[in-house]
Order: structure tokens, then sequence, then C-alpha cells
């Protein structure tokens, strides 16, 4: 019989998973009772249901997207330290916001910074794909110096223009 090797550190996250799940959705400025939440007509509940559970998945969620998007950089560019902000698409962002913000005069928060800064990251994202297909071919090392190096002028730039 063949014993099963078990991942201690994917059970220590399944634990810290169920934890979070368990505790976190009853931590709050209202203070929820646990036989109040199954009362449909109670504040509890609404609070409960409505308000703190979808916020904790979709927490997860999007914890859980960025996990996978950070493993396919990795993976794709064949570098561990491969992510956003050594390839320089969050720097293009930020610096999407700022121009936003500083030029247009719109709140940080608004949809046209939003819109700004989803449009500098895709120009960044374009210009990475464009230096990868036509001058680094099979050498991802290549491309993540440019992205540094990308990343530290537009930071740069987003520090000079703020």
């Amino acid at each position: 019989m063949k014993s099963s090797n078990h991942n201690p550190r994917l059970l220590v996250g399944l634990i810290c998973l169920v934890v979070v799940i368990a505790i976190f959705p009853f931590l709050g400025a209202e203070k929820i009772d646990w036989s109040d939440i199954w009362n449909p007509h109670s504040a509890s509940h609404r609070i409960f249901f409505e308000l703190r559970l979808p916020r904790l998945f979709l927490t997860l969620l999007a914890g859980a997207v960025l996990a996978i998007l950070g493993g396919t950089y990795q993976i794709l560019f064949h570098n561990s330290l491969a992510e956003p902000y050594v390839l320089g698409i969050s720097s293009s962002v930020t610096l999407g916001i700022g121009v936003a913000e500083v030029f247009l005069k719109v709140p940080t928060y608004s949809a046209t910074a939003a819109i700004f800064g989803l449009g500098f990251g895709a120009i960044a994202t374009l210009l990475l794909i464009a230096l990868a297909l036509s001058r680094v071919g099979e050498d991802a090392d290549q491309l993540v110096l440019f992205g540094m190096g990308l990343n530290f002028v537009l930071s740069s730039t987003l520090f000079l223009m703020l």
C-alpha cells in the first residue's frame, strides 16, 4: 500500500482559509449575533448574507485571480521575479491615473481615471508584446529587463509630474 504524502503548505493554507471564512464575517463595526443570523427579518441576517459574505468571497476570488496571474507571468517569462511591477505594467496604470487626475482634474476613484489607467496599462502591455515578438525572441530575461527599465522610467515620470 502506498503512503500518501501531503504537502504541509497546502494543509496550512486550507486551515487558514477555513479560519478566515469562519471568523471574518463576524468581525466589523456592527456586532452580529450567531442566533440572529438565521432570522431572515433581522438586520444581522442582512448584514451577514448581503454584505459580509459577498465581500469575503469577492476578496477571496480577487486574491485567487491575482495569484493565478502572478503564476502565469512567472511561467510565461520563465522568471520567478516576473510580476506586473517588474514589467512596468502597474507603473503605467498608475501613470495613467495620475495623468487623468493632474491634467483632467478628475477624482482618483472615478471611471475616467480608471479608463485612463486601463488604457495606459494596455499600451504598456502591447509594447511588451511587440518587443517580445520582434526583438527578444526566446530570451525572456531581456523582456523582464526591458520591463524593469519601463517601470523605472514611468515611475520617474509620475513622480516628476506630481
